[in-house]
């Protein structure tokens, strides 16, 4: 029994090895636009990864802007892989 404890624990460690590129190395995505206005504004940014209108499952990012300061709106969004369809609520 512990030789196959050991085999079993030897081979998960070999394979999360072997495919820790696929699920550790998960950076933020930036995203940035212009925006012009006045007064302060909270803006949410919205990916999702598949190609449809439902935005099931999406990550966002939310922040809150000074557009008399700024001209350039950026966001760090986690966790988002490859989106495919953006919205900007504002």
């Amino acid at each position: 029994m512990r030789k196959r404890t050991v085999i079993t624990i030897i081979i998960t460690i070999i394979i999360m090895f072997c495919t820790n590129k696929l699920w550790l190395d998960i950076k933020p995505i930036p995203v940035s636009f212009n925006i012009d206005g006045k007064g302060n504004s909270h803006i949410t940014i919205q990916l999702n990864k598949k190609n449809n209108d439902d935005f099931k499952k999406i990550k966002d990012a939310t922040g809150k802007f000074n557009l008399d300061k700024i001209k350039v709106a950026k966001f760090n969004v986690e966790r988002a892989k490859y989106p495919k369809r953006f919205r900007i609520i504002i």
